[in-house]
């Protein structure tokens, strides 16, 4: 008879916010089979009133949602224990990517970018092993 004596470790939590269903649902996916344990929101309301309920271990955020700047999430989010901001931007111009750094995100995402590549550079940051802007666009999903 085999038994398995290692202990199940927790799967990392993440919450995704961004208001484009098909994007978080595919992103969602990624992540999933990635090993993470993974809720969405497309507002800044549903994420405030998710993470309340259910602490995630990084946050990762579009910019712009129908309610507001992802950027104002961050805040609300350090303040609840969240260890790991990741914002997600269309926007590529050093002043918005500025902006968004000194709102506090470890990571910023450049879109477009494949799921396999937030997969990884959240695993970099829950790690230890990134923070800043990290340029992990590629094309497609």
């Amino acid at each position: 008879m085999h038994t398995d004596n290692h202990k199940e470790h927790p799967r990392e939590r993440i919450l995704l916010v961004d208001d484009h269903y098909l994007l978080t649902r595919i992103l969602s996916r990624f992540l999933t089979t990635s090993g993470f344990e993974v809720r969405t929101e497309g507002t800044v309301e549903g994420a405030i009133a998710t993470m309340k309920a259910w602490l995630p271990t990084a946050l990762v955020v579009d910019q712009h949602l129908p309610d507001g700047l992802g950027e104002h999430l961050f805040d609300f989010a350090r303040s609840l224990g969240v260890q790991h901001i990741v914002s997600m931007s269309g926007s590529t111009q050093p002043e918005d990517l500025d902006a968004i750094r000194l709102a506090g995100a470890d990571l910023i995402v450049p879109k477009p970018f494949r799921g396999s590549a937030l997969s990884r550079a959240l695993k970099g940051l829950i790690k230890g092993n990134a923070q800043g802007s990290v340029r992990i666009s590629e094309p497609g999903m």
